[in-house]
């Protein structure tokens, strides 16, 4: 199964060439899942839920920072208590990383497998 997940940076604000560069993302879900988003700690790995239940076609926007990386996990469909997979084992979808590109992934592109 192909997960798609769209992400643009729409904004960038601050100083270019640091890592203090705050950024706007916008997300759309293009899949048939229900996600979550997390922040993963650069330090530990250990991961924090920034946006839950986002649900298939929903489109947020995150505030975030250069260098900052993330998570995309399947959650549970909570009409059906199913996973993309049409099981209760949800699947860490990929994982992708803030840069200074523009437009980080377009329409049709997958973000980052998991491992």
């Amino acid at each position: 199964m192909t997960y798609l997940v769209k992400l643009l940076v729409v904004a960038l604000f601050g100083i270019v060439g640091s890592t203090n560069v705050k950024v706007v993302l916008r997300f759309k879900n293009d899949s048939d899942d229900h996600l979550s988003f997390h922040w993963v700690d650069p330090r530990s790995g250990g991961t924090s839920l920034i946006k839950g239940d986002v649900k298939p076609d929903q489109v947020f926007t995150l505030n975030s920072w250069l260098t900052h990386k993330f998570e995309v996990r399947q959650e549970l469909d909570p009409e059906t208590g199913l996973c993309g997979s049409k099981t209760k084992d949800c699947d860490a979808i990929g994982t992708f990383q803030v840069t200074e590109q523009p437009e980080q992934c377009k329409s049709g592109e997958t973000i980052n497998p998991a491992h």
